[in-house]
């Protein structure tokens, strides 16, 4: 006998088991759904629903920086919900600002300077060859580097100022 014919066979003899299984709701969420609920609720943890350097405050854009450059992204949800992972040393940014820490660095003035110097040679040689104009691409700072790395507030510095 078939696994299908044994199945058929215990619900034609025990038909009161599979009528409370034949009520019961149907799960009306996708996997997806329940993984973006946990992503609201560990950003909520965290902090507000905004990008903590340039504001951006699209749920789908948004992501969890680990400001100690420690784990992985993978369980951090879980890991936040279940109170494996603490949310001192987490920060709210979108896609876009935590790539460029990746490259900045958080506190590194190393390497902020050298991305600084990389930047700025690049533009200047795209220049140069004609492949973008000096006003299509301002030269990066050490003031923009700084704010692209989460070190100076979203407001209150004037460009530069005391840089």
């Amino acid at each position: 006998m078939s696994k299908a014919e044994r199945q058929r066979e215990l619900r034609r003899l025990h038909p009161e088991q599979y009528r409370a299984y034949d009520r019961k709701p149907k799960r009306t969420f996708s996997k997806t759904v329940d993984c973006a609920r946990r992503k609201i609720v560990a950003i909520k943890m965290i902090g507000q629903f905004k990008c903590m350097i340039c504001g951006e405050s699209d749920l789908i854009k948004l992501t969890i920086d680990h400001v100690d450059e420690s784990g992985s992204e993978s369980n951090l949800y879980m890991n936040l919900l279940s109170g494996r992972a603490t949310k001192d040393m987490k920060q709210i940014l979108c896609y876009s600002c935590n790539s460029a820490l990746r490259v900045i660095g958080h506190d590194d003035m190393e390497k902020r300077n050298a991305y600084v110097s990389v930047y700025n040679e690049a533009r200047n040689r795209s220049i140069e060859r004609g492949e973008i104009g000096a006003d299509e691409l301002p030269p990066m700072t050490d003031w923009i580097a700084l704010r692209i790395a989460g070190l100076l507030p979203e407001q209150g510095l004037e460009a530069g100022a005391g840089i």
